[in-house]
């Protein structure tokens, strides 16, 4: 291999968009989130999604109280469903991401 194609593919992993490898782990990470949810009528648990939006990847919770559920308030106790989440599946996540990264690098290369 020359220098020019080994540059060249540099290049190109370097201005790869890599935020699609980031939907797996944002995946797991909700799964697990609309497992351990407090459920009373489902629309907290159903209204989870994965967004992507340019580059950025998020787990959005749609329902207007997903906060309050989350982390309470004063008069409410907190029932965390998306910290937990995170915190279990975080390594699981990373791994998943790994591997996409990978996958995409190469699909470039």
């Amino acid at each position: 291999m020359s220098i020019e194609i080994l540059m060249q593919q540099l290049k190109d992993l370097q201005n790869t968009d890599y935020s699609e490898c980031l939907i797996p782990g944002a995946t797991l990470i909700m799964e697990r989130s609309q497992q351990i949810v407090h459920v009373v009528t489902g629309f907290l648990r159903d209204s989870h999604e994965v967004k992507k939006d340019g580059e950025t990847v998020t787990i959005y919770v749609g329902a207007d109280y997903a906060g309050i559920e989350e982390y309470g308030t004063e008069t409410r106790e907190a029932h965390p469903y998306l910290r937990p989440a995170i915190d279990e599946k975080a390594d699981e996540a990373c791994v998943l991401i790994g591997k996409a990264i990978s996958a995409k690098m190469e699909e470039v290369v």
